[in-house]
């Protein structure tokens, strides 16, 4: 155990290591805090909303948030404003919610009269009642149509330029029958009646979860776990490839023994170093965010272009991040191990590292490029196609993760192949030994 230990210290040891994993944090960071989905001020009204009322949010409740806008928020007191210009300085929620209704109400006369001369003032008022109708919007994104569901699986799959084989079309479709009936006791049971942070200016409060699941989130950082694998075995196994490759090679079971602490050290470290990466940017989010606030809403009450999210099994946010972390973990771990069995079978350097590179890219561009990789079970359950849809898991816009345990088992095929290129490359070790 001393050498395992003396080998994570000399892995540690790595300024650049660490250099790249403070970097790809901050990145992180910036990435999730800058992106275009983000308005702080706006999510704020949300923010205190849900810290004074709770997260529950139905019909019901849609007076309640105007009224909590106009009267308890800086955007409201904007509002009031031009309101107050335009002669409407008692409006009520109830008014803004007669005239969206169509019934009416002072407003509907005030803003006949502004229209005939339009001006500044008319379209700030238009745009302001826009604003107060995202609510509404959001609650009748809440009713999910489960009946929908197949109809539109069928038309998709029956709809893609290259069809999948029939043995696969027919787990699929059983994947959306399952998914159907959890829509049904989504529907029955009201689990998506809660309140996400919901900007202002969209009804679509998915940009918010996106971006702390998607490209800009967790998934960059699991592109920087996968940089961050490569050098640690870099570091390990080819440096001392570079370095004393007689003594790894000709010293018989001690030199094995000392290959099999490396690539065991190396495991290590890429865990601990993606884990302490997830820690550090969750609790920005945490901050940033206020995932705190959000934590126990299922995953469901997510709403987008389709539509409410329709998880194949429940889940909250916050179980959704352990989820990803898991799923993490695996991808993690089966890209050290394959970038430690390229170094092994080469017994180079620079051959492993580009073996390691060229793995990764080809299957980046496989995934990204080729169409009918995405009719592949195995592809699309590689680590770096559960990477690229980090913030689909579970829900319909990642085709394949309707299957039950899909990530599951993708994890175990891919992990049982890193396993056997890992063997392959000790092996000859071994025979190099002997």
């Amino acid at each position: 155990m001393l050498l395992f230990w003396q080998e994570c210290k000399h892995i540690l040891r790595s300024r650049f290591l660490w250099i790249v994993a403070v970097i790809g944090v901050l990145a992180c960071a910036f990435f999730s805090a800058s992106s275009w989905n983000y308005d702080k001020d706006s999510y704020a009204v949300t923010h205190g909303y849900v810290q004074e009322n709770g997260l529950s949010f139905t019909e019901k409740d849609i007076d309640k948030y105007n009224d909590y806008y106009l009267n308890d928020t800086a955007e409201g007191e904007k509002v009031r404003e031009v309101l107050k210009e335009c002669g409407l300085e008692d409006i009520t929620a109830k008014d803004i919610e007669k005239y969206q209704n169509g019934e009416p109400t002072k407003l509907n006369d005030v803003l006949q009269k502004m229209s005939e001369t339009g001006g500044e003032s008319y379209w700030t008022l238009i745009h302001y009642m826009d604003f107060l109708r995202i609510p509404q919007d959001l609650v009748s994104s809440h009713n999910l149509n489960p009946k929908g569901i197949m109809e539109n699986a069928k038309n998709e799959l029956n709809s893609r330029l290259i069809p999948f084989s029939e043995w696969k079309k027919e787990m699929l479709l059983d994947g959306y029958r399952s998914l159907q009936k959890r829509a049904e006791s989504i529907v029955a049971t009201k689990e998506n009646q809660y309140l996400l942070p919901l900007a202002m200016d969209s009804s679509l409060n998915i940009l918010w979860f996106e971006s702390q699941f998607n490209s800009y989130g967790l998934g960059f950082l699991w592109a920087i776990a996968f940089v961050l694998d490569g050098i640690i075995v870099a570091r390990s196994l080819g440096g001392s490839m570079m370095n004393n490759m007689q003594g790894m090679v000709y010293t018989g079971k001690p030199g094995r023994k000392f290959v099999l602490y490396k690539i065991l050290s190396s495991l290590a470290i890429s865990a601990l170093a993606y884990l302490a990466m997830t820690l550090v940017v969750t609790l920005g989010f945490i901050i940033f965010f206020r995932l705190d606030l959000y934590w126990n809403v299922p995953l469901s009450a997510i709403s987008g272009w389709r539509g409410s999210a329709v998880p194949r099994f429940f889940v909250t946010i916050g179980g959704y991040w352990w989820f990803q972390l898991g799923v993490g973990l695996g991808a993690v771990l089966i890209m050290a191990l394959i970038f430690s069995a390229a170094m092994l079978l080469t017994k180079s350097f620079y051959a492993g590292s580009a073996i390691s590179v060229g793995v990764s890219l080809l299957l980046l561009g496989i995934v990204q490029m080729v169409p009918g990789a995405q009719n592949s079970l195995l592809l699309m359950g590689s680590p770096i196609s559960l990477f690229l849809n980090t913030g689909k898991f579970l829900q319909q816009s990642f085709l394949f993760s309707i299957l039950p345990h899909f990530e599951g088992y993708s994890l175990l095929a891919w992990g049982g192949i890193a396993a056997v290129l890992g063997a392959l490359g000790f092996l000859r070790f071994r025979r190099t030994a002997l």
